[in-house]
């Protein structure tokens, strides 16, 4: 080999006198076109949807987040950014939002779970220790306002803000999608169900 001629690498380097086809340059898409499809997505929004998605999680969340305390007899404060996630994704699914009102709602979902587990937690743990039956510990607390507030308190702890805080925050993150125009080309020219899930 002389001087002047590269060395062949296998992992970086085609085999000499092999050429690679350049890829095939992208196809313009009409810009009426991007339009449409964006207000397409924008009539499959549905803030009433979102939040009887978010809403429908934030029970779930709430109620594994007590089932999973009584089981361990303690109160698990980091399952509250499990559950602001799962209702921000419920109310994405279901609300096909596009704009920030979708993020209030899931983030008032959110709070909302979080405060509903502690309640149901500290209802199962009481029903435990006391022998008393579960559902009548519960059913006392949820139509009882200054007892359930009452459990809240007894059951604070300041780290309880931060997690409230990130279960917030993930709802929120989770719950819509911005879609620019350039997305709108991308999804467009490559569709599928991943993408246009929004």
């Amino acid at each position: 080999m002389s001087e002047g001629q590269k060395a062949f690498n296998p992992l970086f380097d085609s085999p000499p006198g092999t050429t690679i086809a350049a890829p095939p340059p992208p196809v313009a898409v009409d810009p009426e076109l991007v339009q449409e499809y964006l207000e397409e997505l924008r009539s499959q929004q549905s803030l009433l949807r979102g939040f009887a998605g978010g809403l429908i999680s934030s029970v779930i969340g709430a109620a594994v987040w007590a089932v999973v305390t009584v089981l361990t007899e303690y109160q698990h404060s980091w399952m509250a950014m499990g559950l602001g996630m799962l209702v921000g994704l419920g109310v994405r699914k279901y609300g096909k939002g596009l704009r920030p009102a979708f993020g209030m709602v899931a983030a008032f979902l959110a709070l909302a779970g979080t405060l509903f587990g502690n309640i149901l937690g500290y209802g199962g743990m009481a029903a435990k220790a006391q022998g008393l039956p579960l559902f009548d510990v519960e059913w006392d607390l949820l139509t009882d306002p200054a007892a359930a507030g009452q459990a809240l308190v007894d059951w604070f702890s300041p780290i309880d803000v931060a997690f409230y805080s990130l279960a917030i925050v993930a709802a929120y993150g989770f719950s819509y999608r911005e879609v620019t125009e350039s997305d709108a080309v991308r999804m467009i020219r490559y569709p599928s169900t991943e993408e246009n899930d929004v």
